[in-house]
């Protein structure tokens, strides 16, 4: 009447894949199913200290595509990082309440990046293909409502990198969380050349043994602005600088030098130092930073 009758059943699950059951009767068949789901059921109970594999909870819970749970990084919008900078890390869920989770950061060769900080309620995750403290999971699964952020501390070598992960719902049911691509923040673009004039207003003739100011414009005609730098004069002798008035200078010998700490595009500065004259010389007038000259003029004065 059906109890001799053979049936064929396939049960899968995530962890023992495909059992095949052949030729047994239909109370056979209802028995072990019941087996399947009394060992599935404490398995899926059975990590609330943390993801035991890499790459999923590590039971056979149900997978699904979406159990509503989402990966966030910093504030949702930007996706760049800096080496070395810390970032927060939300995880998210619109249904139950988070029951647990996996999260790392891969590289282009899926070695995972990066450390997270350790929280009460959690720990890294071991045994993975990574640094120290480049898994994240959870050590209880209570407790942790529908919102949790956490922090990620970017690796100190810069690359293309990806927040991968997946996320348990206190159904008893995990998902792979999206992939969030992370790209390091560009370089700044270097700065516009410096392009600067000089001009200084110099007398038809000297005479020996007198003084002249010799006004001394200083322009910027560069796409950028410029900031803390200096501008040295420097006296050859029989000449000497006695001061320069139109900023605070200081001399060290027969050098004089002046910081600017601002100058805008097409602004100018003017300078004006008093030149002693005891016979023919050069002064030079230098314009730059710590490390390099941007311009340089020279004035002859003969008698």
């Amino acid at each position: 009447s059906g109890i001799n009758a053979e049936y064929e059943a396939v049960v899968s699950t995530q962890s023992t894949g495909l059992i095949f059951l052949r030729g047994l009767s239909v109370m056979s068949v209802h028995f072990l199913i019941s087996l399947v789901f009394l060992i599935c059921i404490p398995l899926a109970q059975a990590y609330p200290t943390g993801a035991a594999a890499c790459t999923t909870p590590g039971s056979c819970m149900t997978p699904v595509s979406d159990n509503g749970m989402t990966v966030i990084f910093d504030d949702g919008v930007n996706f760049q990082y800096n080496s070395s900078q810390s970032y927060a890390v939300t995880l998210k869920t619109t249904t139950a309440n988070i029951a647990g989770w996996l999260l790392y950061v891969e590289d282009s060769t899926g070695f995972r990046v990066g450390t997270w900080t350790i929280m009460n309620g959690t720990h890294a995750k071991t045994g993975c293909n990574g640094g120290d403290a480049s898994s994240f999971t959870h050590s209880t699964n209570l407790g942790w409502g529908t919102s949790q952020t956490f922090t990620w501390t970017a690796p100190s070598s810069g690359g293309n990198l990806t927040l991968l992960g997946v996320g348990v719902r206190q159904t008893r049911t995990w998902m792979s969380l999206r992939p969030v691509q992370l790209a390091p923040v560009p370089p700044p673009p270097p700065p516009p050349p410096v392009s600067l004039s000089i001009k200084v207003s110099e007398e038809d003739s000297y005479v020996v043994g007198k003084k002249y100011t010799l006004k001394t414009k200083v322009k910027n005609t560069g796409d950028g602005s410029l900031s803390n730098f200096m501008i040295n004069f420097e006296a050859n002798a029989p000449l000497s600088i006695t001061g320069i008035s139109g900023a605070t200078c200081t001399s060290t010998g027969d050098d004089w030098s002046c910081p600017v700490s601002f100058l805008d595009v097409d602004e100018s500065v003017t300078l004006k130092p008093t030149i002693m004259v005891n016979g023919s010389g050069k002064l030079s007038i230098d314009v730059g930073d710590a490390t390099t000259t941007w311009k340089s003029k020279s004035v002859s004065i003969d008698v």
